[in-house]
């Protein structure tokens, strides 16, 4: 099959009608004659519609009352010989209460199946909400190759509501109907389509763009159904001379050649092959590789080679006795006499049973999942773990502790309740752990059981490479789950390489192609991560399992990658040694949990001294460590620590949107710490929406802080207040309105500057707030160190009441006439003062809206403290806000601030006793030159130092 169904309005001829009753007026036995009914197990419902159809009396119903719930009306035809084709058509209505969101409300579905009756392709298409009949005309589905039959299904889709249903139509098209105009097939088949944001990645590289990678990773657009694909690069633009490179029959959406390419100038174009019309070919795009681009090709074929001999998984048959040899009586006896005694206690204990399916109900089903993932994890964490002690010590009651659980976890059904589709968490888990401890096991199973583990494992295996190419990940890879089974996939591969070698090889070329030219899909090549340090300390986690799993069995190195280069500053700099907040996404208040072991092994991978410096502020020594195979692995090599005290105290992460400004890197209880996000990526995934809102760690102290809980994802708390914007040190308005979920709900970082004085930058969150501002635009300098100068800039097509938020630990102290909050902790203090606008009310509390929830055995700290500076009503409003941390103690005297206004700058005069001023300027809408005494500046915002005599010591100088 190479090529299915899309979809283009266009009226041409066809065989003719295929559709029986289209019009829905017979009716026999309580259904629409000739039609059929499905809920597909959701609880929708199916229903007849008399009065008020299209053209007739009858129309179908399709009606949802949750938001779990599908329902359609069916019909399968025969497909006559020749066609090629359908074109499908038809009139629908809405009900009032559907709304218009993505993928939900009216849709239809197009399903194509074989000779067999089997399915072989299918698209679905949505369409927006109408509440009168609206007439969907002539789109055109493709046949994919070997279809017989075609069926329609007319749905309402996941939303409460109704869908109404009525003349429809599915005609048969010819191939002498298309004509010869290629332009308008590639159209049907949607070659050169534009990305949709936060489901494709974009193409690669883009028309003229000049490439820092050598050669490229090359992508291209998914095709519905498209099994094979044809891609050309070469140096002249009409693919015709010796530099042509070519691919035929490629079955992926990603390729990275395995030469650099020549200096110079290069295209290339994809397409794919159709039955009788040849290859339908992209169009042309152009683009450069300088000569100082990072030269990086794919591995060559005959690298990836497996040693048939066990363990596979990061220690070869080879290393194994110089590796028992240290556990013996090397760097890893202690550790590793911990680790077996360990083992042996909880050996022989009982097992977690194989799970229930899990609940169709949506709220009872996430509760469910929950209470599943956190009773499967731990006994298969001990299945490695007890694995990892014979594997270092031969040991035979750790051997048949971590055999027994093999046989347990990988008995269980991989069609059942735990199969990834239904239930991915302890099918995760069960591939993780289970492939390494299998693996280091092996010797000590029946040929027999190795038939039923084996079986198992491939099964497990064979469906993880199902779900990827589903989505596909190739160029869909925006789902965190699936980020994690791209390298729980490329582990089975090598542990099954030589079981199953014609898959397992498909397997590893396709996962090591993920990493080389789509990984990571939350963050870009200066390293940072878009889900936050959490997630980012669990995600590295898992890619470096696989990284230096394929690294030691194959010598193919992905950890040169430079998102891997780089990926150790983020963590660096968004969460210091002994943080005590670490800002931004789910989980932010369990901290980066393994960072200092993550920090080390980059520090190890890169030869990086500021990375081993983090790790080392936590006593890690890789070196003695036989609990972490990474450590095991990377145990060989020590780089010497290095305070980051040479490098820039602040850092912008542009593929994230992130900027970490401090004040003394090296030493947190001297630094001040202030994070700003305003993320391209929207508040999507465990990102949350907290587009412009910063937070503050000062001198070892929480000043600043995001707030609520992770009880579990989605529960009423985490979404309502978590991941909300009211939750963050942001800005709400009427109430705690804030921004959106979605990935449309953007920031964008517009201006950064850093230099020994100053740091300047601003975040526009207009797009955030779902159409709901006109202007949402958030300016920071810090004036290094220790004053910082906030200006928000609000607007409105109606008067709003808008909201400037801060948390801190303790209740904070408000004087409302002055219009000054003060947030002290036991090491630190920092004031707020609001300068704009003049008037406004101060509310605080201890409460969440809604509350946290927590089962019995789960206790978190839940003193937050929440306050709201609320302006009132207006179709612009401006805050201007001074925060001043200080460590308690310090006897250095604070400054007098007094406002600036005039026609063209609003900003901060902050004086000191001796006579020294600070100047902070920001210049106002649409005016050219801000001025301000015998200051004049055309940039957006101008910072200067007076010594006491007036002269000049530093001056903000922006472009």
């Amino acid at each position: 099959m190479r090529f299915s169904v899309f979809v283009l309005a266009l009226s041409l001829a066809s065989f003719g009608e295929l559709l029986s009753n289209r019009s829905f007026e017979d009716v026999e036995g309580g259904r629409f004659s000739e039609w059929n009914k499905s809920d597909f197990r959701t609880g929708g419902k199916t229903l007849i519609g008399e009065g008020g159809g299209h053209t007739g009396n009858r129309f179908a119903i399709c009606r949802s009352d949750k938001d779990t719930e599908r329902s359609a009306w069916i019909q399968r035809k025969l497909l006559p010989e020749g066609a090629i084709a359908v074109e499908v058509g038809g009139w629908y209505r809405t009900s009032p209460e559907v709304k218009n969101e993505r993928y939900k409300g009216a849709s239809l579905r197009v399903h194509w199946f074989n000779s067999a009756n089997g399915e072989i392709a299918l698209t679905q298409k949505f369409y927006p909400v109408s509440p009168a009949w609206r007439e969907i005309k002539d789109e055109l589905f493709m046949a994919p190759a070997g279809a017989v039959r075609v069926e329609l299904q007319v749905f309402h889709w996941l939303t409460p509501g109704e869908t109404h249903w009525d003349d429809v139509s599915v005609k048969a098209i010819g191939k002498e109907d298309l004509g010869n105009n290629p332009e308008r097939i590639k159209n049907v088949y949607g070659i050169d389509r534009e990305p949709v944001f936060g489901t494709n990645l974009p193409y690669s590289p883009e028309h003229g763009e000049v490439v820092s990678m050598n050669p490229p990773p090359f992508r291209w657009l998914p095709i519905a159904g498209t099994q094979a694909y044809r891609l050309q690069i070469c140096r002249k633009a009409d693919f015709s001379d010796s530099s042509l490179i070519e691919r035929v029959d490629y079955p992926w959406l990603v390729e990275v050649p395995d030469e650099p390419l020549e200096a110079g100038e290069w295209h290339w174009r994809y397409g794919v092959e159709v039955d009788s019309l040849g290859c339908l070919w992209s169009k042309t795009r152009t683009f450069t590789v300088p000569a100082d681009a990072k030269v990086w090709p794919f591995p060559k074929a005959d690298k990836f080679q497996v040693s048939a001999a066990r363990p596979r998984l990061f220690v070869t048959h080879e290393g194994l006795p110089k590796l028992r040899e240290r556990a013996l009586n090397g760097n890893l006896k202690a550790s590793a006499e911990s680790l077996v005694a360990r083992v042996q206690k909880y050996a022989g204990e009982e097992l977690v049973a194989e799970p229930d399916f899990l609940p169709a109900d949506r709220d009872l089903r996430s509760q469910a999942y929950t209470t599943i993932f956190r009773a499967t994890r731990p006994p298969m964490d001990k299945m490695q773990q007890a694995a990892q002690a014979y594997l270092l010590t031969g040991d035979p009651v750790a051997g048949a502790e971590a055999k027994r659980r093999v046989l347990h976890f990988f008995g269980w059904d991989p069609k059942g309740s735990t199969n990834t589709f239904h239930n991915d968490e302890p099918a995760m888990w069960v591939m993780m752990r289970g492939c390494r401890a299998y693996d280091w096991t092996y010797e000590l199973y029946t040929p027999e059981e190795r038939a039923k583990v084996e079986a198992s494992m491939t099964e497990r295996a064979r469906d993880i490479y199902r779900m990827l190419r589903r989505k596909p990940f190739d160029n869909n890879p925006y789902e965190s789950h699936a980020g994690r089974q791209i390298g729980f996939l490329g582990e089975a591969a090598i542990a099954l390489y030589h079981e199953v070698p014609d898959e397992a090889k498909e397997w590893l070329q396709y996962i090591v192609r993920i990493y080389w030219g789509v990984y990571p899909a939350w963050g870009g090549e200066d390293g940072g991560w878009n889900e936050g340090p959490h997630y980012w300390s669990a995600y590295m986690d898992f890619a470096l399992h696989f990284v230096l799993a394929l690294r030691e069995a194959t010598g193919i190195d992905i950890s040169r990658k430079p998102f891997f280069a780089n990926t150790g500053y983020y963590i660096l700099y968004q969460c210091p040694p002994r943080s005590v907040i670490s800002p931004f996404g789910d989980g932010f208040q369990a901290g980066a949990m393994t960072s200092p072991w993550l920090e080390y092994y980059f520090g190890v991978l890169h030869d990086n001294p500021y990375l081993s410096w983090y790790a080392d502020q936590y006593n890690v020594k890789g070196s003695s460590n036989a609990y972490s195979i990474l450590a095991v692995v990377l145990s060989g090599k020590e780089v010497k620590p290095k305070p980051p005290r040479d490098i820039p105290q602040t850092k912008y992460f542009p593929s994230v949107g992130l900027v970490c400004s401090h004040t003394d890197l090296a030493d947190r209880s001297n630094d001040i710490a202030l994070s700003f996000r305003s993320s391209p990526y929207g508040a999507v995934s465990h990102g949350h929406n907290d587009q412009n809102t910063f937070a503050i760690e000062a001198f070892g102290e929480p000043l600043a802080i995001p707030t609520g809980h992770y009880n579990y994802y989605g529960s009423p708390h985490h979404d309502k207040w978590t991941r909300s914007t009211k939750a963050k040190c942001g800005i709400t308005f009427d109430g705690g309105v804030g921004q959106g979920r979605g990935w449309r709900a953007q920031g964008k970082i517009t201006r950064f500057f850093h230099n020994d004085d100053f740091d300047s930058f601003a975040g526009d969150a207009t797009a955030a707030y779902g159409g709901k501002l006109e202007l949402a635009l958030r300016e920071i300098v810090h004036v290094r160190p220790g004053l910082i100068v906030i200006k928000d800039t609000l607007r409105t097509k109606q008067p709003k009441c808008f909201e400037y938020w801060l948390h801190a630990k303790d209740k904070m102290e408000v004087d409302q006439e002055k219009g000054v909050v003060t947030i002290q902790r036991p090491k630190a203090t920092m004031t707020a003062d609001f300068l704009l606008p003049r008037k406004l009310t101060f509310k605080q509390t201890d409460l969440f809206d809604p509350p946290q929830t927590w089962s019995p055995d789960r206790k978190a700290d839940d003193h937050q403290w929440h306050l709201q500076a609320c302006a009132y009503a207006a179709y612009e409003t401006t805050f201007l806000t001074v925060l001043q941390p200080r460590k308690n103690g310090d006897a250095s005297p604070k400054p007098s601030l007094k406002l600036l206004e005039n026609d063209t700058i609003q900003g901060v005069e902050a004086t000191y006793p001796d006579g020294s001023r600070t100047v902070v300027a920001f210049k106002r809408d649409q005016v050219k030159t801000g001025i301000y005494g015998k200051l004049a500046f055309d940039a957006q915002v101008q910072a200067v130092r007076f010594a006491p005599d007036g002269s000049i010591k530093a001056i903000l100088a922006e472009e």
